[in-house]
């Protein structure tokens, strides 16, 4: 046996334990709505408030593969952060990160880079869209106007 002391041991441990850093919570994806193409989630401890723009996290289920043209993959599910400006009724969408299987998992098969503020491009969110349900969200008290079927995904 090697002759470790109980404190060099404790230490050690301690040491290792530091070294995992903080634990990463998981991600909660509540159901937004669904299409006839897909199922829509935000990730609601991503809302972010900016005096009148809100940003969150939105993950799209596709029930079909989508193809991604620029690099001729296919896809099956899109995170997306999207901006709204909550009183003009305006969106853009900032990053986009596309994955080869449902809920945000499998290969990154396609991005796209952030975009500073300045360049995001605003466009009228058409009502009674699942876009429009999107900015309710971000923009309300946290619920869409009619609750979704779909369930809520722990990642």
């Amino acid at each position: 046996m090697f002759p470790i002391s109980m404190p060099r041991l404790l230490v050690a441990f301690l040491a290792a334990f530091c070294m995992l850093g903080p634990a990463r919570a998981a991600q909660e994806w509540v159901p937004v709505g669904e299409t006839d193409e897909l199922q829509d989630y935000v990730d609601a401890s991503s809302i972010v408030r900016e005096g009148g723009r809100v940003s969150a996290w939105f993950l799209d289920n596709f029930f079909q593969a989508q193809m991604w043209p620029a690099q001729g993959k296919s896809y099956y599910s899109r995170k997306s952060r999207v901006h709204f400006d909550c009183e003009a009724g305006l969106f853009a969408v900032d990053e986009v990160v596309l994955f080869s299987k449902r809920d945000g998992q499998g290969r990154v098969v396609g991005k796209t880079p952030a975009k500073p503020a300045p360049e995001l491009s605003f466009e009228g969110v058409p009502e009674g869209s699942l876009l429009a349900d999107m900015m309710d969200i971000a923009c309300g008290d946290g619920e869409a106007d009619e609750p979704s079927p779909a369930p809520t995904i722990r990642i």
